[in-house]
């Protein structure tokens, strides 16, 4: 195998990639069938019971897990008294499901929802029962015209009730086929088109022409069975089309339980990733009681690795979860969004730079960890910015940013993040930094990416010294920067 002459970096690369091929074993999984719908199971007993449970208390329950069933108990049955006994009986027409974090079909998905799955039951009578009134009618294609309206209609029901808010484009898609193109402004049942239009057709159930046709009460009872299953179809989709900008990530602000839905299934991939990581880590040999002993350096110290893993999944699955559950938006802006934060920045501080040169400690630099130790950041920031959403008036801790370079520009030149160390101050990770005078400013992270001079009191521009002895890190505190400017960046020297 060659490589082009003169890249010394992918020769490197390759060099790398084949010492991590012959050092670590090939790492494999076994893979698990693919999770049958939540809604609509796989057939066999326990799925049956689960949607069945779930009905009755408006409650979907988590695999493995039975948190919740209390409150789906309080809200689905309320306490009366008879004969001096307490008794309990269910509640009439309960207009939400719930799920972990008390999130679930609220407000205006759960209007739809309960709506949709009343005008069903009143539907599917009326659309069974429906008969030609002409004689030419092919009652086989009617039937199957019926059987497509049906199990679109149910799958419509299905979608406006899903956990989390339902899919724009697929209830869209449900809307055509029933009615349709998306013209919310055709109102008519003489006008509709989508299978319901098609069966009025060959059904001959059309206002139009209807005096030849209908010569007695029963036949025009057709008719108007036919516009009652249209005008609710009708109704629905003009409700949806003026409340679908909540879910699908528009304008509209959406509901707490459909948040704290997303928020709950983001902690649950949070925990998930943990797993995978480990799983690499255990593949390029670091298992658990190395990983006891193995510390990774983060800004003003360092931290054991299965200490910050521990960390992390009980965040996901415990911490997290009870905070949502007890406190609410307070708890989400005072305590959520603050823990991960802090815990995506370590995890990012345990992720090499592009520029980074892994030392003898190949295990954690290798190809796979590194691109499981993304991904975990990855889904902390998504755990942060569900948090921010669901608290949107709460103010993001700042993000300080170093730009800098050698003494002649182009010697060194790059951007390095700064994480909060416990001492308040704000720490590069520990970098290999070129002797001599090194220039660079400090900067501040806005939320839309751009970086920009901090306020007014920062000094812009700092020079210090490399000595020869590393490695070494940026360190700046923000809160000498308004007394002693000068002194609030600096380059340090860690072990």
């Amino acid at each position: 195998m060659t490589t082009a002459a003169g890249n010394g970096r992918g020769d490197k690369e390759l060099t790398d990639a084949l010492r991590q091929f012959l050092a670590y074993p090939v790492q494999t999984q076994a893979t698990a069938p693919a999770r049958e719908r939540e809604d609509g199971g796989s057939g066999d007993l326990q799925d049956s019971v689960d949607r069945v449970i779930g009905d009755v208390l408006g409650w979907r329950r988590r695999p493995g897990r039975i948190d919740g069933v209390l409150s789906a108990l309080e809200q689905a049955f309320e306490p009366y008294e008879k004969h001096g006994r307490v008794l309990y009986r269910r509640r009439p027409n309960i207009a939400s499901f719930h799920s972990e974090l008390e999130g679930g079909v609220v407000g205006a998905q759960a209007s739809l929802h309960v709506r949709a799955r009343e005008s069903l039951t009143r539907s599917v009578g009326l659309l069974h029962d429906l008969r030609p009134l002409l004689e030419t009618t092919d009652e086989e294609v009617c039937a199957a015209l019926k059987s497509v309206i049906e199990t679109e209609f149910r799958e419509l029901v299905d979608e406006l009730g899903k956990l989390g808010g339902p899919r724009v484009p697929r209830v869209d898609h449900l809307w055509r086929v029933l009615l349709g193109p998306e013209d919310a402004s055709v109102t008519d049942p003489d006008d509709v088109l989508g299978r319901l239009g098609d069966l009025r057709d060959r059904l001959g159930l059309g206002q139009s022409g209807s005096d030849e046709r209908v010569n007695n009460a029963d036949e025009e009872q057709q008719l108007t069975s036919f516009r009652i299953i249209v005008d609710d179809l009708v109704s629905l989709r003009t409700s949806w089309e003026r409340d679908k900008r909540f879910f699908g990530g528009g304008e509209g602000n959406p509901f707490l339980g459909i948040q704290l839905v997303q928020l709950e299934r983001q902690l649950s991939v949070v925990a998930g990733s943990v797993d995978e990581l480990r799983a690499a880590l255990d593949s390029v040999l670091i298992d658990a009681d190395e990983r006891r002993t193995f510390r990774i350096p983060i800004c003003g110290g360092s931290i054991l690795l299965e200490d910050l893993l521990d960390w992390i999944v009980d965040f996901a699955t415990q911490e997290g979860p009870r905070l949502v559950k007890d406190g609410g938006k307070l708890a989400i802006s005072g305590a959520l969004l603050p823990a991960a934060t802090e815990l995506c920045d370590l995890v990012a501080q345990a992720v090499d730079d592009e520029e980074d040169q892994p030392g003898s400690d190949l295990g954690i630099h290798s190809v796979r960890v590194q691109e499981a130790l993304k991904s975990l950041r990855r889904h902390l920031d998504d755990v942060v910015a569900g948090s921010a959403s669901v608290a949107p008036n709460t103010k993001s801790p700042p993000a300080y940013v170093i730009r800098g370079s050698g003494t002649r520009l182009g010697d060194w030149e790059r951007e390095i993040r700064l994480y909060r160390g416990a001492d308040g101050r704000y720490w590069s990770k520990p970098l290999d930094l070129p002797v001599g005078p090194v220039h660079f400013k400090v900067l501040r992270r806005t939320t839309d990416g751009e970086t920009e001079y901090p306020e007014k009191g920062f000094q812009k521009d700092y020079v210090r010294v490399v000595g020869p002895q590393g490695p070494h890190a940026f360190v700046f505190d923000p809160r000498s920067a308004a007394r002693n400017p000068s002194a609030a960046g600096d380059v340090r020297q860690v072990n």
